[in-house]
């Protein structure tokens, strides 16, 4: 299965697919499409604030794999979000990532494989090249590359997109009521056609316009899920039996439309309080021990979030005699001014760190 930006294509639709075509949000579809934001022309200022951060190279640092699988703006970064992606109304980024890293044998040596011939030019050896790189990426197993490429994408979703998930939803929830009030009120037909001007329903089939044409058939469901971050329309299919189609689409732009960072209680959603107490008291390097009598906690219960705002990239940590030090990232440090922090300042931490 995989997902790249539409042609003209025809996505033949009888009465059963229309009766199971939905809408659906995804907080993992919504990273495959920032991603593509990483290459993207358009300038910065232009873009939504979590768009403007997936083009920040240090992020990057942070995702070596995906770095080194993505590095055209040509390539779909969404061909490994959606193996068996269990997309719904009530999205859970974790049960996403859970499916992504636990893929069947061989979904992401096959992606790979799509994915790396688009580096290789046509030629006698051009197969051997592309097992090569795709036996490269492969070193360690392929339930171990899935599992990474998984973690990457959980550290970009939480630097770049889970500060703003309230508004983003906010705003594609808002999007799924317009288009349903559409079809109430108008009909599926004007409702399809009002997803964005690429798209039309006729002659039994909903039609994606572009600049060749393709008939697709033989889908069991048709799946619409708005993007806050998309500016073109992205189809994915999967004609395994009992798969469906969705279409990613731009969600409409609204007059109240928020981009600036969520207060306190809508951060703490997403962190979850204990964690955002946590980060908010670390203006200068703490130990867990220190965190632990301070929010009285017990140690085992801090070390575990700290471990885990760690591979979240909030946090930094740094060994110093029998003692480690926890001290909070430059995007830690955006996230708590976003959201109205006072006194959010790096200080210098225990000898021989950075």
């Amino acid at each position: 299965m995989g997902l790249t930006g539409v042609q003209m294509i025809h996505v033949s639709a009888n009465a059963g697919l229309l009766a199971d075509t939905r809408f659906a949000l995804s907080p993992l579809l919504e990273a495959a499409v920032t991603m593509h934001h990483r290459h993207a022309p358009q300038p910065p200022h232009h873009l939504p604030p979590w768009a403007r951060t997936a083009r920040d190279p240090a992020v990057w640092d942070r995702l070596p794999l995906l770095s080194q699988i993505f590095t055209s703006p040509r390539f779909s970064t969404t061909d490994f979000f959606c193996m068996d992606l269990p997309i719904t109304a009530h999205p859970d980024i974790d049960a996403e990532l859970h499916h992504m890293a636990t893929a069947p044998a061989g979904r992401i040596t096959k992606q790979l494989y799509g994915l790396l011939r688009l580096t290789v030019p046509p030629g006698p050896r051009a197969d051997e090249v592309v097992h090569r790189a795709v036996d490269d990426f492969l070193v360690s197993g392929e339930r171990s590359c899935a599992q990474r490429i998984a973690e990457e994408v959980s550290r970009f979703w939480r630097l770049c997109l889970a500060p703003y998930w309230p508004v983003i939803e906010e705003r594609t929830r808002a999007d799924i009521s317009h288009r349903a009030a559409i079809s109430a009120n108008e009909g599926l037909r004007a409702g399809l056609s009002s997803l964005h001007p690429a798209v039309s329903y006729a002659h039994a089939a909903i039609r994606i316009d572009s600049a060749a044409e393709t008939v697709v058939e033989g889908y069991e469901r048709f799946t619409l899920v708005p993007s806050v971050s998309a500016n073109r329309c992205f189809l994915g299919s999967d004609h395994r039996p009992g798969r469906g189609a969705y279409l990613i689409y731009p969600a409409r732009e609204t007059g109240s439309q928020r981009t600036h960072a969520p207060s306190q209680e809508s951060l703490g959603n997403v962190l979850g309080h204990t964690r955002l107490a946590l980060l908010a008291s670390m203006a200068r390097p703490r130990t867990t021990t220190e965190l632990a009598e301070q929010h009285r906690l017990s140690p085992s219960t801090v070390s575990y979030h700290l471990s885990r705002m760690y591979e979240a990239g909030l946090l930094v940590r740094t060994p110093d005699g029998g003692n480690v030090f926890y001290h909070r990232t430059g995007e830690a440090e955006r996230l708590l001014a976003g959201r109205g922090e006072q006194n959010v300042t790096r200080v210098p931490g225990p000898a021989g760190q950075l």
